[in-house]
């Protein structure tokens, strides 16, 4: 019975420790970039403020430099998000994921935002399981639904939450610290602002603002997401926060939004007269 129990012992622990080694890939052989990143911003139902979501869309090149077979599947991806414990102290801050995400397809996508009408905005969408050989160069998108369940905001990139693109070796679960981490930053954002569509949301809130149905500072958060996410560009602006200061907007201004919302004035010259307004200190902290 000794002997039974001692050899009992002695799989167990090889089984196991071979279990914790075993990798599926050598992600250390993988080149992945990021190329292009893209944020827009849904309104699943204007009645439930709280079901706001922001669909991220990413295109990336991956290059398999080491992998005799690699299958690239979009279950890998994940976004996780982390955020300080101890925000503002002098100590070393302790980073805690706070949520985490998975890949979202163009089926559910377009079922979820049925009433949203460009759904070509979900074609990078489709899922994805592909072969990449040693070698051998592939570029994709993905999707990721990212709900607005608490704050009920905008994402933005570079503020107190940090997001990354993780890719794993599989698809059932993590395999840290052989997996790959790319955090998403403003730089990835395409900065082609003319061919970019402003979010019909935007157009909502200034049609809401003309008419006195929400306050001032609910419509600079419209100002601070079309700096903040790049439809417009002010040099030496990296983060705009209008919405949660003191800030001097005069009233005449709505005739500018009055104009763009009743089609007098197209996207462009929309986005150019907010732009002409904070540089010129008429929309100011």
């Amino acid at each position: 019975m000794r002997i039974f129990l001692l050899l009992l012992a002695f799989f167990f622990v090889l089984f196991f420790d071979n279990a914790e080694a075993q990798k599926y890939y050598d992600l250390d052989s993988i080149d992945l970039k990021v190329s292009e990143l893209e944020i827009i911003h849904m309104v699943k139902n204007p009645k439930d403020p709280f079901d706001d979501s922001d669909v991220v869309l990413l295109r990336l090149d991956l290059t398999n430099n080491g992998n005799d077979y690699f299958v690239i599947s979009a279950k890998m991806f994940k976004i996780r998000v982390i955020q300080s414990s101890y925000p503002g102290t002098e100590y070393q801050p302790h980073f805690n994921m706070i949520d985490n995400y998975f890949t979202a397809y163009n089926a559910e996508l377009e079922t979820r935002f049925k009433d949203f009408r460009p759904l070509k905005t979900f074609k990078d969408c489709e899922y994805m399981n592909d072969r990449v050989f040693l070698g051998e160069s592939k570029s994709f998108g993905i999707c990721y639904d990212v709900k607005q369940r608490w704050s009920n905001e905008p994402l933005v990139l570079g503020g107190s939450k940090k997001y990354f693109l993780t890719l794993m070796d599989n698809a059932q679960t993590t395999s840290c610290p052989n997996c790959i981490n790319i955090m998403l930053t403003n730089d990835m954002i395409k900065l082609d602002d003319q061919s970019r569509d402003v979010p019909f949301w935007i157009k909502d809130y200034a049609r809401k603002w003309i008419k006195n149905q929400i306050v001032d500072s609910t419509y600079l958060k419209t100002v601070d997401f079309l700096i903040n996410e790049k439809f417009i560009n002010i040099p030496n602006v990296e983060q705009s926060n209008f919405a949660k200061s003191p800030t001097i907007m005069p009233d005449w201004i709505k005739n500018y939004a009055w104009m763009w919302v009743n089609g007098k004035i197209d996207d462009t010259s929309y986005l150019n007269w907010i732009k002409f307004f904070v540089e010129r200190g008429i929309i100011r902290a």
